[in-house]
């Protein structure tokens, strides 16, 4: 995988399949990979290429997608506090795309 914008979707399926059917080792599996693309720097946010360079450029939309993916796998799963301390991480992030008059930047 060459980009978070594909693994977070990657890993929405293998959440809502594991919604459907009780199996979630294939999101388990998904999980670790996605720290791959994490970079922190002023804000922690996923970068697209795997162990992103420093200053990185980060969109607002994929980790958008990505915070909602860890928000539902922390509603979904039992004891799914790490799914939500993960999506709190980024949300200085996001927060930081907000405009003054409203909505998130593209």
């Amino acid at each position: 995988m060459a980009d978070d914008w594909p693994h977070a979707t990657i890993m929405q399926a293998a959440l809502d399949l594991g919604m459907l059917t009780g199996d979630y080792s294939i999101f388990d599996q998904a999980l670790p990979w996605l720290a791959k693309y994490k970079e922190i720097n002023l804000y922690t946010a996923y970068a697209p290429p795997l162990n992103p360079p420093l200053g990185q450029p980060r969109w607002y939309d994929d980790n958008g997608v990505i915070g909602l993916m860890l928000m539902q796998a922390f509603q979904q799963r039992p004891g799914g506090q790490q799914y939500l301390n993960l999506g709190l991480e980024i949300w200085p992030f996001l927060e930081s795309g907000q405009a003054s008059e409203g909505g998130q930047r593209w």
